[in-house]
C-alpha cells in the first residue's frame, strides 16, 4: 500500500501526542519509589489472594474503562490509595483519606466495596473480586482546574452483570479484567452499555516524591496534565498539581504489534520525537508483543 507523505506525517503527529497522553496518564498514580508491601496475588478461580501480612497496608489502584463496542480503547479512571481490612468472612477496601479531608482529627472511612471471602488459611485471605466490585467510579484520571469535587470523585454507575475472566501477576502488580454491563440511574436508565474494566492493585511505597501545583500565571503558555484536586491540611483550600513522571531513566514506550509495516517508522518517529524536545535520550519505542493491548499492567502503550 503506497502512503502519500502527508498520512504518514499526521500518524507521526498524532502517535506523538498519544504518546503524551500515555505518558502522563501513567505519572497520575505513579508518584512512588519501589513497592514496600506484600504483593497480592492469583487465586483459583479468577480469584484473589491477600497475604494477612497485607491487610493494613497500603496500596495504588488504577483502572481503565474500556467500551466493547467501535473500537475497543480504554479511558483511564482516577487512581486510588486503598488499604484492605479483614472483618469475619468479608474483606472491606477503603480509600484513603489524605488529601480528600481537611483535618484527620475527626473519624472518616471512605467504605469502596466488600469482598466475600472464599477460603483462608494461616498465610492469606482469597477474596471474590467480582462479587465485591459490583460499581464503576467515573471520575476520569485527569482534572481540568476546577480543584476538589467530592461529588465526582464518588460518582459511579451500577453494574446488573458483571464478570472476572483474568487475574494476572506481572511483578508487583496484579491485573484484573472483568467484563461488566454499567447502568447510569440519573439518565438513559434503560441503556446497559458494555464494558470491560481493568484493574491494576500494587504495594504502594515508600517516597520523598513532593507535589506540584499548577501556576494560573503561566497558563497561557504552557499547560500541564493534572490529577484530580485534592484538599489542603487544616486550610481546606483546594489544591490541583501537575501530573510528574520520573526520569531519572529512560521511558520505554511500545507500539502495539497490530501496527501495520507502512506505518511503523511513522508511529516510532512520533514516539522519539520527545528525545528532541528534551535534548537527550528520554524516551525508547519498541514493538509490544503480540496480543498485548492497552493498557496494559507494566507497559506504556501507543495502540494501533
Amino acid at each position: 500500500m503506497h502512503l502519500s507523505c502527508r498520512m504518514v506525517s499526521r500518524v507521526r503527529k498524532i502517535v506523538g501526542l498519544l504518546a503524551a497522553v500515555a505518558w502522563a496518564l501513567s505519572v497520575s498514580v505513579s508518584d512512588v519509589t519501589a513497592a514496600t508491601g506484600p504483593k497480592l496475588s492469583a487465586a483459583e478461580g479468577n480469584g484473589v489472594s491477600i497475604p494477612r501480612s497485607a491487610f493494613g497496608q497500603e496500596y495504588l489502584l488504577s483502572a481503565s474503562l474500556i467500551p466493547q463496542s467501535g473500537a475497543p480503547t480504554s479511558s483511564g479512571l482516577a487512581g486510588k490509595v486503598v488499604h484492605f481490612e479483614l472483618f469475619g468472612d468479608e474483606v472491606d477496601l477503603y480509600e484513603s483519606t489524605q488529601g480528600l479531608v481537611v483535618t484527620s482529627d475527626l473519624p472518616s472511612r471512605r467504605l469502596i466495596t466488600t469482598f466475600p471471602v472464599v477460603s483462608s488459611d494461616e498465610e492469606a485471605v482469597v477474596i471474590d473480586f467480582n462479587a465485591g466490585m459490583r460499581r464503576v467510579f467515573q471520575a476520569g484520571w485527569y482534572a481540568s482546574r476546577s480543584g476538589f469535587s467530592a461529588t465526582a470523585r464518588d460518582t459511579v454507575q451500577e453494574t446488573p452483570r458483571a464478570r472476572v475472566f483474568d487475574v494476572t501477576n506481572a511483578g508487583d502488580k496484579l491485573a484484573i479484567r472483568q467484563v461488566v454491563q454499567m447502568r447510569s440511574r440519573e439518565s438513559n436508565q434503560d441503556v446497559e452499555s458494555q464494558q470491560e474494566v481493568r484493574y491494576f492493585i500494587e504495594p504502594r511505597g515508600d517516597s520523598d516524591f513532593e507535589g506540584k501545583e499548577h501556576d494560573a500565571r503561566i497558563e497561557p503558555h504552557v499547560r500541564f496534565f493534572q490529577i484530580l484536586g485534592q484538599l489542603e491540611p487544616t486550610t481546606g483550600r483546594s489544591t490541583t498539581k501537575i501530573a510528574r513522571f520520573d526520569l531519572s531513566e529512560p521511558i520505554t514506550f511500545y507500539y502495539s504489534a497490530n501496527t501495520p509495516d507502512d506505518y511503523v517508522e511513522a508511529v516510532k518517529e512520533g514516539i522519539l520525537y520527545w528525545n528532541k524536545v528534551f535534548g537527550r535520550e528520554l524516551v525508547k519505542a519498541a514493538r509490544a508483543p503480540e496480543g498485548v493491548s492497552a493498557p496494559d499492567v507494566s507497559r506504556n502503550m501507543v495502540q494501533w
